[in-house]
């Protein structure tokens, strides 16, 4: 990652951590100088009980595990070079013309299942009522796209030998989260922020 992006992501991190400060001090104001706005401190006895409790939850959030499922695939889709064939698909090898085949074949079945499961009546992954939003489908569409790309990108690596070994293989999928890394920490204050907002001013 170059020192333009680490640097951006170095002030976004600065701002947030700077907002979340002037949260907790605006709440602890508004809540002793306006009680009829109905603000929760986060400096009250409840606040801190509050912000304790959910401390762990709210870092393990869905979208940390969106975030590291989506580094997998982009490591898989990169290191296998399905990008590459997909661009230069006029001039592939026999080889990789056959791993592209058995990618889309993987492709075509996957939205084939998500149609199964999704799309006819009394499918399995609508909600009780039959809709689709909200239901398991909605929920879980997300890391469901990222599972899909990973096992794409894997396929086309061990058919076309980009991926010779399980250690590649492996390598691929940790590859994309070792690029992810510099997100973490603006992550972990943006979350700690949101969710500490929506407490202050929810009821």
């Amino acid at each position: 990652m170059n020192n333009r992006l680490i640097t951006i992501l170095s002030r976004a991190f600065l701002a947030l951590s700077a907002a979340f400060v002037a949260l907790v001090l605006l709440s602890w104001l508004l809540a002793a100088a306006r009680p009829d706005l109905m603000v929760r401190s986060l400096l009250a006895p409840e606040g801190i009980r509050w912000f304790f409790r959910n401390l762990s939850h709210i870092i393990a959030s869905p979208l940390l595990g969106w975030m590291l499922l989506w580094s997998m695939a982009i490591g898989c889709i990169s290191d296998s070079r399905l990008l590459c064939a997909v661009r230069n698909i006029r001039s592939l090898s026999s080889r990789e013309q056959f791993a592209l085949m058995m990618v889309v074949v993987e492709l075509i079945v996957s939205v084939l299942l998500l149609f199964l499961l999704t799309l006819v009546p009394h499918a399995i992954l609508l909600s009780s009522t039959g809709g689709i939003f909200p239901s398991p489908f909605t929920d879980s569409v997300i890391p469901l796209l990222a599972i899909i790309f990973i096992v794409m990108g894997i396929t086309y690596g061990v058919f076309c030998q980009s991926l010779p070994s399980l250690g590649d293989v492996y390598k691929a999928m940790y590859s994309g989260v070792r690029l992810s890394l510099p997100l973490l920490p603006l992550y972990i204050i943006f979350v700690l922020f949101v969710n500490s907002l929506i407490y202050v001013f929810t009821l």
